[in-house]
């Protein structure tokens, strides 16, 4: 919340326990830390939810990013990973944000113990994704049984939305 319009966070080498859902609310942050094995957020709710929901409008031409770190959950259907939305506008017919709105490099989203996301992924209404050496990883046999996990899921609930710009991975 300290942030203006946009920063960056970077996190020390260690394991950082979040339990409710960090919400970045037209603020672009960039999240890094050193690499996937000495970086960890452990996303351990009290119910199923969202560890990081990154929100932005049509007029916005920037970008969330997340580096060199793991994203885990010990929770069973913990819910979302990441979730990104563009608000769409009563003027905007278009898919929103910049061609690339959410850079993920170096990313490792996975479970611990009998923990599973039900979704690594959710976009909607957003403009692109820049996607490197990203993995999801859900070796849970609850969710391989699951239907209802999902790795990446990009969608519009606006019907005036009929095009995604990029995806590129």
């Amino acid at each position: 919340n300290s942030f203006a319009q946009s920063g960056s966070v970077y996190f020390p080498d260690g394991v950082y326990l979040i339990t409710s859902t960090i919400v970045c609310d037209e603020k672009f942050i960039s999240f890094f830390g050193n690499s996937v094995t000495a970086c960890v957020i452990k996303f351990s709710p009290g119910v199923a939810g969202v560890a990081f929901d990154l929100r932005h409008t049509v007029l916005s031409a920037n970008s969330f990013a997340f580096r060199n770190l793991s994203i885990i959950t010990d929770f069973v259907s913990a819910g979302t990973a990441i979730k990104i939305t563009g608000k769409l506008t009563a003027a905007s017919i278009q898919v929103n944000g910049a061609d690339d709105s959410l850079y993920l490099e170096n990313v490792r989203v996975t479970q611990t113990g009998t923990g599973y996301w039900t979704t690594f992924l959710n976009a909607i209404n957003n403009g692109g994704m820049h996607l490197s050496q990203v993995s999801f990883d859900n070796t849970v046999l609850a969710a391989q049984s699951n239907s209802a996990v999902i790795g990446i899921l990009i969608e519009s609930p606006d019907v005036r939305v009929s095009l995604i710009r990029t995806i590129a991975a």
